[in-house]
C-alpha cells in the first residue's frame, strides 16, 4: 500500500484551502465578538486568561501543572457555559484543518505514499504517518470535502468495504452473551436496539442524536474499557446535546447519568461483564499477559498492584480495562488483517488504505461490480457462530464512500 500510494487532486485541495481560509477569518471575527476582546483563539494563555475573567471554571491543568489546560477536551467540557467556547473550538478546528492537513497535502504532489506502522499501537491497530490519513476529519461537510481530494487513477474507481459493528460482534462471539448475539442473528442494528432499551422507547422512536449516538458511544466506550468521566467526555465530544434559547450548548447527560448508562448497559448484556472479569483473571494467571484470540500478547504488570489507594487502584483499574480492550480490539484487527491477506492473493484487487475497520481498494472501472462482490465475499466471516458481514461501496472519490 505504501509503494502504490493514493492519488490527490491538487485542484480540489487548492479550492478547499481557499474556502477554509475564508471560514477561518470569519471564525476569528466571531471569537473576538463573543469574547469582547482582541483574542487569539490559538493562544492557550490568552484563552485561559479570558476564561478566568469570564468565570468559566477550567478544571484540568497542563502536564507541568503550571496553568489551566485549554485543549479541545478541556474546553469541550465547559462549552455549555458560554457561546465563545464553541467559537474558539470552531476556529481551532479550521486552523488545524488548514495547517495540519491541507497545507502539508498541497506539498505532497499528485500521489502520497503514507508510511504504515504495524507495531506502533499496542492493541494491534495499524498506524500511519506522512500523512496520517487516519486522523483526517470525516464526520462533517468539510471533512467529506477533504476526503474528496483523494481520487483513483485514470480508468479506475474506488471500492470501499468495511465490517459492520465488528468490535461488538467480536464481544458477542467471545462472551456468548445471548441478548447481543440474538440481535445480530436477527439482523437488527445493535445501537438502535440498545438505545431503545436504555432510554425505554420503541425502536421506531429512537432519535439518532438523542438516543442512538449515546447508545453507540456507550457501547464502544464499554468495549474500550472507559469509565463514567471518560464516557461523559466522549459524549460531549460527539456533540450529544443541543443549544438552548440563549445559544449555549447544553449536554444531554451529566457524569452521573453516564455512570447510570454504563450500569444499565451491563444490565442489558451481562455476558460482556463476565467476559471482562474472566479476561483479567486469565491475564493474572498468565503472569500479567493479556492475549487476543489469535495470541497477540500485551504485558500488564499493573494487574498485580494491591491496595485501594492512589495510584495503585487507578493503575490496576486501567490495566484491567487495557486487558479487555486488548482482547476485543486486538482480535478485531486480527480478523481484518487476515482478510487483507486473503484479498492480497487475488488478482486485480489493489488495496490502498486501511482506515480502522474499512479497507479501500482501487479497481478498473469495468470490473468494479464484480470486484465489490468478490471483496465482500473474502472479507465476510463468522466467529463462534456470530456473523461478521462486510459491505462494499463503489465511489468516484474517497469522499463519496460514506
Amino acid at each position: 500500500m505504501t509503494e502504490r500510494g493514493i492519488c490527490v487532486d491538487q485542484s480540489r485541495v487548492t479550492a478547499l484551502l481557499g474556502t477554509v481560509t475564508e471560514k477561518e477569518a470569519a471564525a476569528l471575527a466571531l471569537c473576538q465578538a463573543l469574547t469582547g476582546r482582541d483574542l487569539n483563539p490559538a493562544s492557550a494563555v490568552q484563552v485561559a486568561g479570558w476564561c478566568q475573567d469570564a468565570k468559566i471554571p477550567l478544571t484540568k491543568f497542563t502536564r507541568r501543572g503550571t496553568r489551566y489546560s485549554t485543549d479541545e477536551r478541556s474546553l469541550a467540557l465547559v462549552r455549555h457555559l458560554h457561546p465563545g467556547i464553541d467559537a474558539i473550538l470552531n476556529y481551532r478546528g479550521l486552523q488545524k484543518l488548514r495547517t495540519a492537513f491541507l497545507l502539508p497535502l498541497q506539498k505532497k504532489g499528485d500521489i502520497v505514499h503514507p508510511k504504515w506502522r504495524l507495531t506502533q499501537v499496542v492493541s494491534g491497530r495499524v498506524a500511519m504517518e506522512d500523512p496520517n490519513l487516519l486522523a483526517f476529519p470525516s464526520r462533517d461537510e468539510l471533512g467529506s470535502r477533504v476526503r474528496s481530494c483523494f481520487i483513483p487513477r485514470e480508468g479506475f474507481v474506488f471500492v470501499s468495504c468495511d465490517y459492520s459493528q465488528i468490535e461488538p460482534r467480536v464481544a458477542a462471539a467471545l462472551s456468548g452473551d445471548a441478548r447481543m448475539s440474538s440481535i445480530f442473528e436477527r439482523g437488527e442494528d445493535l445501537y438502535t436496539s440498545t438505545a431503545a432499551d436504555l432510554f425505554h422507547v420503541r425502536p421506531e422512536e429512537v432519535d439518532p442524536r438523542r438516543h442512538r449516538l449515546p447508545a453507540k458511544t456507550t457501547t464502544l466506550g464499554v468495549l474500550y474499557g472507559i469509565g463514567a468521566a471518560k464516557l461523559y467526555e466522549e459524549l460531549v465530544k460527539a456533540s450529544c446535546g443541543e443549544r438552548n434559547e440563549e445559544g449555549r450548548w447544553v449536554p444531554y447527560f451529566t457524569v452521573e447519568d453516564c455512570e447510570r448508562l454504563i450500569v444499565a448497559w451491563f444490565g442489558l448484556y451481562p455476558g460482556i461483564r463476565q467476559l471482562a472479569t474472566k479476561t483479567c483473571e486469565l491475564a493474572r494467571r498468565n503472569e500479567g499477559v493479556a492475549r487476543t484470540l489469535m495470541g497477540r500478547e500485551r504485558h500488564l504488570p499493573a494487574l498485580f498492584l494491591h491496595g485501594n489507594g492512589w495510584p495503585e487502584l487507578k493503575l490496576r483499574q486501567e490495566a484491567e480495562r487495557q486487558a479487555f480492550n486488548h482482547l476485543i480490539q486486538g482480535t478485531a484487527q486480527e480478523i481484518i488483517k487476515k482478510a487483507m491477506v486473503r484479498i492480497d492473493a487475488e488478482p486485480n484487487l489493489l488495496a490502498l488504505l486501511q482506515i480502522h475497520d474499512e479497507l479501500l481498494f482501487e479497481t478498473p472501472k469495468q470490473w468494479c461490480k464484480q470486484t465489490a462482490r468478490r471483496i465482500e465475499l473474502l472479507m465476510s466471516d463468522t466467529l463462534e457462530g456470530v456473523s461478521l458481514p462486510a459491505k462494499a461501496r463503489i465511489a468516484a472519490d474517497w469522499g463519496q464512500v460514506k
